[in-house]
């Protein structure tokens, strides 16, 4: 699922450098935008950002400040971990409640937004929902090989704590 996510993001990534290069240069050749395209934009980085979430956390590849757990013996470092895994799960649902209760409202209202076009906003809203919904699933993954005793998804024996 997450990879799945992963190439939607970069997708989007790829969707949102060509937006912005279209528009500059139209830009420069004709001193007009393009219509559309700003909005198209802002919906390609709401997908990349929301969509990477998960595969980020999932291959631990989230920035990480090892100051307190690289000081502190193994089992412990590894509890606070756990616990932080478990703040951050329910952090997510709580995400998840918020930006779901929003997203069902502008699905039932059609939401859009003016600007040179009229552009719906409900996908990104619900973009949103479905990138934390994907995280949390990656953060109770986690919660549950941390509380058994073995790493979190990712984790790489090798890496260089920082």
């Amino acid at each position: 699922m997450a990879a799945f996510m992963a190439v939607i993001a970069t997708l989007s990534t790829v969707i949102l450098m060509f937006t912005v290069l279209t528009d500059v240069v139209v830009r420069n050749l004709t001193n007009n935008s393009v219509p559309g395209l700003l909005e198209m934009a802002e919906t390609s980085l709401v997908f990349a950002i929301f969509f990477g979430l998960a595969y980020t956390g999932a291959t631990n590849g989230h920035i990480a400040v090892n100051l307190l757990t690289n000081r502190l013996p193994d089992r412990l470092a590894h509890w606070t971990r756990a616990v932080s895994w478990i703040l951050m799960s329910l952090t997510l649902v709580w995400l998840i409640w918020a930006t779901g209760s929003r997203a069902v409202d502008s699905v039932s209202s059609g939401e859009t937004r003016f600007g040179l076009v009229e552009w719906l906003l409900w996908p990104s809203r619900c973009a949103i929902v479905v990138g934390f919904t994907a995280l949390l699933i990656v953060a109770v993954t986690n919660c549950f090989r941390l509380l058994r005793g073995q790493h979190v998804l990712g984790y790489k024996s090798t890496s260089i704590d920082i």
